[in-house]
């Protein structure tokens, strides 16, 4: 299958109202797309993309929403299947990573107060989490610092883009598994 940009032009137009589209290929069409919305727009038009498009578009969505992990359009559980589907997602360094991970991982997510307990973001990286957990911290309201040594098959594909060493993890494979740390 070929990227159909003339369906993606028209369900942008639908969803995100008049914008001049008319002769936008398909960064200018994710550019114009607010940054909330960024999920939002990867799940109304990930049908229309070949493989390479979808994973490209996954990513940046993924990458460019602040959270996607409480995006109101779109499920923890479909986005744990669009990267399941996702072929392309990492790039030669992230593959090296994700390739030389043992089969047991000891993974960290940092949870600001007011943000999803049980996302999809974790690190293999203790300070990387706990700068996640601090984030939006005050005197009252403290994050939370949670764990799991996972099989490394829940982990979905490893991004460090962001300098985060982010692992995408189907969080519904490992609840078992999560602790709060003190």
């Amino acid at each position: 299958m070929k990227t159909d940009l003339e369906e993606i032009k028209a369900i942008t137009i639908g969803h995100f109202g008049s914008l001049s589209l008319d002769h936008a290929d398909l960064p200018a069409i994710y550019a114009s797309i607010p940054a909330p919305m960024k999920m939002t727009w990867f799940k109304l038009c990930c049908d229309c993309m070949d493989l390479e498009d979808y994973s490209l578009y996954l990513k940046k969505s993924w990458l460019d929403e602040e959270d996607p992990n409480q995006d109101a359009n779109v499920s923890r559980e479909e986005i744990v299947a669009y990267f399941r589907k996702a072929t392309k997602l990492m790039n030669a360094a992230e593959q090296a990573y994700f390739d030389a991970l043992p089969d047991k991982i000891t993974i960290y997510r940092g949870v600001s107060p007011h943000r999803a307990v049980y996302g999809l973001s974790w690190t293999p990286d203790h300070e990387i989490a706990m700068r996640y957990k601090r984030r939006y911290e005050t005197g009252e309201v403290q994050g939370e610092m949670l764990t799991a040594t996972i099989d490394k098959k829940h982990a979905l594909c490893y991004i460090d883009e962001l300098q985060e060493r982010e692992l995408v993890v189907d969080v519904f494979r490992i609840r078992n598994q999560i602790e709060t740390m003190s």
